[in-house]
């Protein structure tokens, strides 16, 4: 199987077996805690002008505030989401190319609007529910039309005396998951995934710390159970918890305690995964443990990618590498109807290469291997929009010149190359901004699969002077 990832200046080529992997839902972060009482902290909370009301679920239990929640994260990594981050990508798609090529902002519905609309839909109460989580997920116009409107994916925690239950919706393992258009603010999904309902009294105390609660895995001795986690694995996160135990838990680990008394009752718990690695093996576990008594309550272990085998060629341009070129972010306007608003909006392109006419420079192409033989990678340039683009056999526009210091480069085994770029520009070259494709075609050994990398960059042809020729559009 051959995986091509590819940016507009980055290339990968992957060889790999394919296995299964086990995921069991992770928590995201890792504090060192002692007891202390549920109360609550509000958050600052940056959202837009059109943000109305759900603060009221923003106010989040102090032992889980103190853990950065809730996470307000930028298109499903850890980058925090910050307004107004541009919340638009503007995209090609052509037979031949799927590439992001910029970023642009509209008006879009904030987190306090969405996090309201989505508790409304819900039916929550902020008296039992707080925000966990919410991932803001950029729209996406293709050539010209709007693709898919973006989004907020917003979770909910269920909370009693101050703490929060183990669900299962999302990584962090939450109560409640809605999926709020920011466009329109239509609710087009919205789950519960937690278990039978805790009763409407009790009580839950926590009087052992995360760290006599981390001390009890570590000293544990479970079968099926590697002492290469629970002794020497690294803690990938630890929480205080309300878990739900026995056959209707929502999660397996949870499924068997070591107590059988425990089967069918909730009791706050500290859960805490884990992970350990060995070349080519490892394991995650995920244990609970008694946040009263510091007894351990469960725990689970399964490996984790076993014999995995990856072989892969990276391509990257190094835009700082820039000799006799300008390399900066340039933007253009398109019609904001496209994004449901009037006038125009603009579109900021990174890392734009600009020539002048007249002159020549250079960019270095950075080329990595793991491979354990020599790889050999031939270079050519292909025009990867030939309907929008007046390119020449060659792949590079009329009056333009690129070539790169060797046709063919072959680079050791688990090592580096380099490639000087270079491009020249007659006098009279008309002014433009082109994409501009140097694929890598990779050859190896006969027991390696043959592939390619596909490097994109865009290439202005401008004296700089008025405004700077926005790329084709493909629409």
């Amino acid at each position: 199987m051959t995986i091509s990832v590819i940016s507009p200046s980055s290339g990968r080529f992957l060889t790999f077996m394919l296995v299964a992997v086990l995921v069991v839902a992770g928590l995201a972060s890792l504090s060192f805690l002692s007891p202390q009482s549920g109360s609550g902290t509000q958050p600052t909370i940056a959202t837009t002008s059109k943000d109305q009301g759900g603060q009221a679920y923003m106010n989040v239990p102090r032992v889980y505030s103190a853990l950065g929640y809730p996470k307000i994260t930028y298109n499903a990594n850890n980058i925090r989401y910050v307004a107004p981050e541009p919340n638009f990508t503007l995209t090609y798609h052509t037979p031949s190319v799927y590439l992001h090529i910029g970023s642009l902002s509209a008006p879009v519905i904030g987190l306090a609007r969405a996090v309201e609309l989505a508790a409304k839909n819900a039916k929550l109460d902020p008296l039992d529910y707080t925000l966990a989580e919410a991932d803001y997920v950029s729209g996406d116009v293709v050539n010209g039309s709007l693709s898919n409107d973006p989004s907020w994916l917003v979770f909910f925690a269920e909370s009693h005396d101050g703490y929060w239950v183990f669900g299962g919706c999302g990584s962090g393992s939450f109560s409640v998951f809605a999926d709020v258009d920011a466009l329109t603010g239509a609710v087009s999904k919205s789950s519960y995934c937690t278990g039978p309902s805790l009763p409407v009294t009790g009580s839950f105390r926590l009087s052992v710390d995360s760290a006599k609660a981390l001390q009890s895995v570590r000293s544990s001795n479970l079968s099926g159970v590697p002492t290469a986690v629970t002794e020497n694995g690294i803690v990938n996160s630890m929480e205080a918890r309300i878990v739900l135990f026995g056959p209707s838990s929502n999660n397996l680990s949870f499924e068997n305690p070591l107590n059988t008394s425990y089967s069918g009752s909730y009791r706050l718990s500290w859960v805490i995964q884990m992970f350990s690695s060995t070349p080519q093996f490892g394991y995650q576990g995920i244990f609970a443990v008694d946040a009263e008594t510091g007894e351990l309550l469960s725990g689970w272990a399964y490996p984790i990618f076993p014999s995995s085998h990856c072989i892969c060629v990276d391509n990257s341009i190094v835009f700082a590498s820039a000799n006799n070129l300008a390399v900066s972010a340039e933007t253009f306007e398109i019609d904001g109807a496209v994004v449901g608003v009037s006038g125009s909006v603009p579109v900021t392109v990174p890392n734009v290469v600009i020539a002048k006419p007249g002159s020549t420079g250079t960019l270095e192409l950075n080329l990595s291997s793991e491979l354990d033989t020599d790889a050999s990678l031939t270079f050519s340039f292909i025009n990867p929009l030939p309907s929008y683009q007046a390119f020449l056999s060659d792949g590079v526009p009329r009056g333009v010149s690129i070539q790169t210091s060797s046709k063919v480069i072959t680079i050791p085994s688990n090592g580096q190359a380099k490639v000087t770029i270079s491009i020249s520009v007659d006098g009279s070259a008309l002014s433009g901004t082109y994409l501009i494709e140097l694929k890598a075609t990779f050859s190896g050994p006969q027991s390696v699969q043959p592939g390619e990398s596909r490097v994109f960059f865009f290439l202005s042809v401008w004296n700089g002077s008025g405004p700077w020729p926005a790329p084709p559009n493909p629409a």
